[in-house]
């Protein structure tokens, strides 16, 4: 009924008596006389308006609305922020630009952070772009799809980043001689968000199942469980780094019934939280009591997809200056950069070309200096400049005409502003050129086929190391195959070596060569390394909260002091 209320402030002033008759109240309502009368009498009991009826000829009845017109909004806010109705809560906030309100930013601010539900839950509930989520940890792309599938699944091996090293997760023990062959105990006490135990088979079907989708970074020519909780993996050939490999969330163990029935629904996991609601406008997770490691403290986490998150408490943009609150800064590994097709796909085989457009590029100009960002010369923050020594030119007018491939991250996420940035180069230089923004997860080999140019980046996770042998030896992104033979031998010589150490200094080192082979070659130019910066509120409900290196929160830790 609130809403009709709403209705009335649009003719009505709060607290001044209107005569006024029931027709044109039912005009106002766009309903009929006989509704009309049934909302006035609810309005009238909830004692948000008083109404006199006189009795005579000529006497029109006297309206008078009881409640401020914030008040009046707020009921409906409340109304559909506990029924769970986020979009709408907002979207009355935006029909009536309130947000921005001090007093609207109250009811946010008190409805975020630390909340106990009527059954004394403790829920921690934030605001978060709306995004495109892949809860399949195996087709996860973003940061925020690998954030949201740790919380709910788990690896055989954990990463580490103390030691910089895997250390067992859902396996008990494991022992190898050859790194080629492997065998692993499984912890007896893992229970699946269903209630099913963990065993052998689930590790085996979720093994064999990533291992057809993404893995291309080893080859297990035979895995067989030995008994109910050992398994026996054999690769084609030794690698060193397989225990880190299986840290990677595409390789976590998910429930073998869950397989054997189709794949069909949410993949059941035995992580931390199991995901209990996955709407439009809200997501929720709620502690697995039969957690096998340490229980989180938090009972429940709410992620509200909403809009103008600087209005709150947390922010990825600066609050005014005079609001208290600091700042916490995320430099991430990896960044954005160029590669140039140097394959016979492109006309870019030619080292001149490439040389000519590689002196056009200043690393300067792609970095968003307002939020910090900084020149790259590598995927490792920190690394030496690799001076690549230029002399000929060719003319712009020899060039043929380019097409220029932009990395789409998913929707409305992309490259095409670096892309632009470039493309003014390209023009003033006189290279005729096209942009496009490439099909969403194309293949690398569709990559090489159509562009000659391709802009793109990578953020690398908490095992860089793993993150960047994904990154060059993943079929689904053109770093390595944009690489022409004698270079491509060199690289892949040197990726092969990285399989053999599992100490990190040895393998930066290796990878640092490998980069500068590529870029000695002209066939990558890095741009930017991202930073990522975070805003929280002084007196805020999110003052408290853990974060993780890559500045998601850390649900496992937070909790209410």
């Amino acid at each position: 009924m609130i809403r009709y209320l709403l209705l009335l402030y649009e003719k009505y002033e709060p607290f001044t008596k209107y005569e006024t008759t029931i027709e044109e109240l039912a005009n106002i309502w766009n309903c009929s006389t006989r509704y009309a009368k049934t909302i006035v009498k609810k309005c009238y009991e909830s004692e948000w308006v008083d109404w006199k009826t006189y009795q005579g000829r000529g006497k029109k009845p006297e309206l008078k609305i009881k409640l401020p017109k914030l008040q009046a909004i707020f009921i409906e806010f409340d109304k559909q922020w506990q029924g769970a109705h986020y979009d709408k809560a907002y979207k009355l906030l935006h029909e009536y630009q309130l947000l921005g309100n001090p007093e609207v930013n109250t009811w946010l601010t008190d409805r975020y952070g630390f909340n106990k539900s009527e059954d004394e839950l403790d829920i921690f509930r934030y605001p978060y772009p709306k995004v495109e989520l892949n809860i399949d940890p195996i087709k996860g792309l973003s940061r925020h799809d690998g954030h949201i599938a740790r919380q709910i699944f788990e690896t055989l091996f954990e990463f580490c980043p103390e030691t910089q090293r895997a250390r067992p997760n859902l396996v008990f023990a494991y022992h190898t001689v050859d790194h080629r062959v492997w065998r692993f105990t499984l912890r007896k006490d893992v229970t699946f968000h269903n209630g099913e135990k963990l065993t052998s088979r689930d590790v085996v079907a979720s093994l064999e199942r990533a291992m057809s989708i993404v893995f291309d970074l080893f080859t297990i020519v035979k895995i067989i469980a030995l008994n109910s909780y050992s398994i026996e993996i054999t690769l084609k050939k030794p690698n060193a780094l397989f225990p880190r490999l299986l840290c990677s969330i595409k390789m976590a163990i998910v429930s073998y019934e869950w397989i054997k029935g189709g794949e069909t629904g949410i993949p059941v996991g035995c992580g931390p939280f199991q995901l209990t609601t996955f709407k439009e406008e809200y997501m929720r997770l709620t502690v697995f009591p039969n957690y096998f490691k340490e229980r989180p403290w938090i009972d429940v986490i709410e992620i509200i997809h909403t809009p103008e998150i600087v209005k709150f408490g947390l922010s990825a943009i600066p609050f005014d200056d005079k609001i208290p609150h600091i700042k916490k800064t995320f430099r991430e590994e990896g960044g954005d950069f160029i590669l140039f097709n140097a394959t016979s796909n492109s006309v870019l085989q030619d080292e001149l070309l490439r040389k000519t457009i590689y002196s056009l590029i200043n690393p300067h100009e792609f970095c968003l200096k307002e939020y910090g960002e900084t020149v790259a010369y590598s995927f490792f923050l920190d690394a030496k400049e690799v001076v690549v020594p230029i002399t000929d030119l060719v003319l712009g007018s020899h060039f043929p005409k380019l097409k220029i491939g932009v990395q789409q991250i998913r929707a409305n996420v992309n490259h095409l502003r670096e892309a632009n940035i470039l493309s003014e180069r390209l023009t003033a230089y006189g290279i005729e050129h096209e942009i496009e923004l490439a099909p969403y997860r194309a293949p690398s080999d569709q990559i090489v086929s159509d562009y000659d140019i391709y802009i793109g980046g990578i953020a690398l996770g908490q095992d860089r190391i793993i993150s960047l042998l994904h990154i060059f030896q993943s079929v689904q992104f053109p770093i390595t195959p944009f690489l022409n033979g004698k270079v491509k031998e060199q690289v892949e010589e040197l990726l092969e070596q990285i399989l053999n150490y599992s100490d990190d200094q040895k393998v930066v080192k290796l990878f640092i060569e490998v980069e500068k082979v590529m870029q000695q070659a002209v066939t990558i130019k890095f741009l930017s390394h991202r930073i990522h910066n975070l805003y929280i509120r002084d007196n805020s409900p999110f003052a408290g909260i853990k974060m993780e290196t890559n500045g998601k929160i850390d649900y496992r830790k937070i909790y209410r002091t």
